[in-house]
C-alpha cells in the first residue's frame, strides 16, 4: 500500500519539475507546486529563493521537498538543513557548490538532502555495485547518448551548451553501449564541473565523462565547430532558442536513453554496464519518484542523518532495480 504524504515540487513551472509533479501525483501523493510566477489554483505555493521566507513558508505540513531547480546559491538546500526536513534534487548543482554545501553541512545540519535524484542517481548505484564486485578499480567511467529532440527545458539547454563550450577543444572516442546504439561517437566531457558520484564512493579513482549525441548529423556539426574553432564561442541562444521555439509539450519523449557505467584497473576494463530507458526527462521523472518513494518508506522507521549525501550512499541497486525495471530503466552487463 502507498505511504501517501505531501510532497512541494520545487520549480514546478519548469519543464522537470511540471512532469516530476504529475508522475508523483499519479503515485497517489498530495503534491503542491511550487513557482515565481502566481496561480491562482489550490495546490500551487509562491515561492521566490530571492525572498527565502517564501520558501520556509510553503514547507508546513510538507513531509517531502523535490527541487528541479539549478541553483549555484543552493539556498532551498541550506533552507533545509538549517531547518530541517528532507529534500532530494534533480537538479546539476556545479561541483563547487555541492562541495562547498557539503562542507557547512557538517556544521550543526538539521535537515537532510540527497542529491543526483535523476538517472545520474541509477547510474551510481550501477557504479557502486561495480565497485563492490571490484575494489581494485582505478578508473570510473560514464557514458551517456542525449538526443537533441528530446524533451528539454530552458535549464537543461542552458546545460547542454555548458558541456560543449566549455572547454578549448573537444577529443573523442568511440565507447561501448547497449543495442540499438553500439559503438557511438562520445565527446569527453572531463573538464564540465559536475559531481556526478559522491566523492565517498569515488575516493581517489579518476573519472571519466562522455556524452554522445543520438543525432549523427547534429554530432558531426558540433565537431566541426569544435575543429574550426567557433563551438567555444557559440551563444548560449543557440541552445535555449531549440526550446523556446518548441510548442509546449503534453507529453515526454520516450526516445531511447542508453548510458554506459565501466571500471578499469591500470587501463585494463574490469566490467561494463549498460542502463536502458525511453526518454531523458520521462526516465528522470520516474527516477525521482521511486527515489522519493524509498525516503518516504525509509523515515517511516528510521531517521535520515541530518547532513548532506548522494542517493549511491543511500542505496544498493538491488533495492530498486525491480521497480525500475517494470518501468522500463533496465541495467545489463556490457562486453567487448
Amino acid at each position: 500500500m502507498l505511504n501517501r504524504k505531501t510532497i512541494l515540487v520545487l520549480g514546478a513551472q519548469g519543464m522537470l519539475g511540471r512532469f516530476t509533479a504529475e508522475r508523483l501525483k499519479a503515485a497517489g501523493h498530495n503534491v503542491l507546486r511550487g513557482g515565481r510566477q502566481p496561480e491562482a489554483v489550490a495546490d500551487f505555493r509562491l515561492i521566490d529563493l530571492d525572498r527565502i521566507e517564501t520558501f520556509t513558508a510553503a514547507l508546513e505540513g510538507v513531509d517531502l521537498v523535490v527541487s528541479s531547480i539549478e541553483d549555484p546559491d543552493t539556498r532551498a538546500e541550506r533552507e533545509i538543513l538549517r531547518h530541517g526536513g528532507l529534500l532530494i534534487s534533480q537538479a546539476t548543482i556545479p561541483a563547487a557548490a555541492q562541495r562547498k554545501l557539503h562542507a557547512d553541512s557538517k556544521h550543526g545540519a538539521k535537515g537532510s538532502v540527497v542529491l543526483n535524484s535523476g538517472l545520474t542517481g541509477v547510474v551510481g548505484l550501477v557504479i557502486k555495485d561495480l565497485l563492490v564486485a571490484h575494489p581494485e578499480a582505478d578508473a570510473i567511467e560514464i557514458g551517456f547518448i542525449a538526443s537533441v529532440l528530446a524533451s528539454m527545458g530552458n535549464t537543461g539547454s542552458k546545460t547542454a551548451h555548458a558541456w560543449f563550450t566549455s572547454a578549448p577543444r573537444l577529443s573523442e572516442t568511440k565507447l561501448l553501449f547497449a543495442v540499438p546504439r553500439g559503438l557511438w561517437p562520445c565527446f569527453d566531457m572531463n573538464h564540465f564541473d559536475f559531481l556526478w558520484l559522491s566523492e565517498t564512493l569515488r575516493g581517489k579513482r579518476k573519472l571519466q565523462l562522455y556524452i554522445g549525441l543520438a543525432e549523427r548529423a547534429f554530432g558531426g556539426l558540433l565537431k566541426l565547430l569544435d575543429w574550426t574553432g567557433f563551438l567555444r564561442f557559440l551563444p548560449q541562444a543557440a541552445f535555449t532558442g531549440m526550446v523556446k521555439f518548441r510548442p509546449t509539450p503534453t507529453a515526454l519523449t520516450e526516445e531511447p536513453i542508453r548510458m554506459r557505467a565501466a571500471v578499469y584497473h591500470q587501463g585494463k576494463l574490469l566490467a561494463a554496464c549498460g542502463l536502458a530507458a525511453k526518454g531523458d526527462y520521462n526516465s528522470t521523472t520516474i527516477s525521482t519518484t521511486l527515489f522519493a518513494q524509498a525516503l518516504l518508506d525509509r523515515i517511516d522507521n528510521v531517521p535520515l542523518p541530518a547532513g548532506v549525501c548522494n542517493v549511491e550512499e543511500m542505496f544498493h541497486f538491488r533495492d530498486l532495480e525491480p521497480e525500475l525495471g517494470r518501468n522500463c530503466i533496465v541495467v545489463r552487463t556490457l562486453g567487448y
